[in-house]
This record gives structure tokens, sequence and C-alpha cells, in this order.
């Protein structure tokens, strides 16, 4: 966990005691965590630990049994999803990038992209 000042912006993410459990199986066991703003993150870990059940909470793809989630200071059950999905980037991992790019260089590329797009739609130059 980072220090938190009184003059520090809030966090990009706020997990706590988050818990997803769909046909009697825990898929999330009170996971919280806090990433910071301005930082990239990458979720990590073996195939069916719940990495791709804790983006689509955060992404407002799924709901959680329990527990509470703030993405970019909205809490997740108490907002407008559509609203704040606008706002929220992801690369998924998972893109076929063949041979010839590392996974860094997609990244790289796919935030080019987007901020290209993101200033043509706002009329501005990068």
């Amino acid at each position: 966990m980072t220090d938190v000042t009184p003059n520090s912006p809030p966090p990009a993410v706020e997990v706590t005691d988050l818990s997803v459990v769909r046909n009697d199986t825990t898929i999330l066991d009170r996971v919280s965590c806090r990433l910071e703003r301005g930082r990239y993150t990458a979720i990590l870990g073996p195939n069916g630990c719940g990495k791709t059940t804790l983006s689509r909470v955060l992404l407002g793809q799924m709901f959680a049994t329990s527990g509470r989630a703030v993405v970019l200071g909205e809490t997740l059950g108490e907002t407008d999803i559509r609203a704040l999905r606008r706002r929220i980037g992801i690369v998924n991992p998972t893109t076929d990038v063949g041979h010839t790019h590392t996974m860094g260089a997609v990244v790289d590329a796919k935030l080019r992209r987007s901020s290209r797009c993101w200033a043509s739609r706002t009329r501005q130059r990068c």
C-alpha cells in the first residue's frame, strides 16, 4: 500500500474486501488493493486465479457478491457505469501479436493509437 497524504489525489482504483461467488464457487475472496493514478498496472497470476473476474468487476461487466470497488472516484453500484466506462482504458494481453513484437511494444502501440483517437475526437493535436 502507498502512503496517503492529505493532498494526494484519490487512487485510480480502490478495492476493499471484494468477493465474487458464482454457483457456490468463490472466485475472489475478500480482495483489497489500491492502484494509484498515473501508474501502469499489470494483473498477473496463474490460470483460474481471478484476474479476468477482477477486471470484469472493475469494468462494470460483472457484479461483486460483496465488498466495495471505487474506480476513478466512482463507487461501483452507485454510479452511471456507461459514463464511467468511457473514462476507462484497458489493454488485453491475449491480443495475438505474432512473433514480431514484444508485449511492451503492443501496449505502447495501443496507447499511441488511443491517444490519436482521443485527440481526433476532441479536435486537439497530440
